[in-house]
């Protein structure tokens, strides 16, 4: 297997130097060099070709989220930070990991099996250009984050915020974006908003049934509760179904 390209980043010399001590037990891991602001980050990253981004949230007067838009979208990025307050914010930039100092081994080890696995898949993770139906999408669920497959996503449904995600496996979990934004990113031959809540696959949709107020009923491959298309999209449903 061919090594992962690695860059650590940390205004802190001593927060490098235990990173890059943990790092070396790693057979497959070659570290590329260390930065300690978002320019010489940015220029070490790109130079090197990293694979994998080790990076600190608080850059003396500097953000690493303000790195990450700056980085290619094959990049990864696991924030390392001794705050826990900005998990929400790293899982919204998609983010491979979060991981809180003092930074334990398996949690590390952890990480770098997800870019390995990452890798193998080719998934696309970025949310800023369209997807396809062989991309793989990082969401939260409670405590744990995951991997769900495009292609078995059968359900988006808003949630404040946020939008929670189910997958045929029974897969779910949350992402911080809008169906307006969804719907723009998702295949529009096989994803349809019903309503303004709610976003299905239409493939998944296994059987349907009319229901008061001219509406219909779904019921979808692996969800247990059917959904409801609201009366303005009924029409069109039908003559999809039908």
């Amino acid at each position: 297997m061919t090594g992962l390209r690695v860059v650590i980043v940390d205004d802190e010399p001593i927060a490098r130097q235990a990173l890059r001590r943990m790092l070396l037990d790693f057979s497959d891991i070659r570290i590329c060099g260390e930065a300690g602001s978002v320019d010489e980050a940015e220029r070490l990253i790109n130079d090197t070709r990293a694979d994998l981004v080790f990076l600190d949230i608080e850059l003396y007067g500097e953000s690493g989220f303000d790195l990450v838009p700056r980085l290619d979208s094959k990049t990864a990025v696991v924030f390392v930070t001794a705050f826990n307050q900005y998990a929400i914010r790293a899982f919204e930039v998609n983010a491979l990991d979060y991981l809180l100092k003092p930074v334990a081994k398996d949690r590390l080890a952890q990480s770098i099996r997800r870019r390995r696995k990452q890798q193998k898949l080719q998934p696309r993770l970025t949310l800023a250009q369209d997807l396809s139906l062989e991309d793989v999408i990082f969401v939260q669920n409670g405590k744990r984050r995951c991997w769900l497959a495009l292609k078995k996503l059968c359900l988006i449904k808003a949630s404040g915020d946020f939008t929670v995600l189910h997958a045929t496996d029974g897969i779910s979990g949350m992402v911080w974006r809008s169906l307006r934004q969804w719907e723009k990113l998702l295949p529009q031959d096989q994803f349809m908003r019903i309503h303004r809540g709610m976003i299905v696959n239409v493939n998944y949709i296994n059987a349907f049934e009319s229901v008061s107020g001219q509406r219909l009923k779904l019921y979808l491959t692996g969800l247990a509760e059917p959904c409801i298309a609201s009366r303005r999209i009924t029409p069109q449903l039908r003559k999809l179904l039908l």
